[in-house]
């Protein structure tokens, strides 16, 4: 009886030893599991701050240009006259000139 005891228990131990690789390759696939998640976590959180400071600087180029387009504009107005006599000679007698579209309109 004694002998079919320790037999017992020396089995249950040869079977736990078995299992201890299996179970610690489980636990350590869990972990890497996890820690990849917060990897990836962080990742995200990266990319979603560095598409924020895209869109500021996007959105500050465009504030820049509407602002160089209306000063461009203001100048193109006041020198009108000069830039058509640069282009064209003083006989056409230029008085006005204004755009509109890609055709220029002359005003005598």
């Amino acid at each position: 009886m004694l002998r079919k005891s320790h037999y017992k228990r020396k089995s249950y131990r040869k079977k736990n030893k078995d299992i201890f690789p299996l179970s610690f390759t489980i636990i350590v696939l869990m972990i890497i599991a996890v820690l990849n998640e917060f990897i990836q976590r962080d990742r995200l959180s990266s990319l979603k701050d560095i598409k924020k400071s895209y869109l500021q600087e996007l959105e500050e180029s465009r504030v820049e240009l509407q602002s160089l387009d209306k000063e461009f504009e203001i100048l193109f107005q006041q020198n009108k006259i000069l830039i058509a006599n640069a282009f064209y000679s003083d006989r056409k007698k230029w008085s006005t000139v204004t755009i509109k579209r890609s055709n220029w309109e002359i005003k005598n």
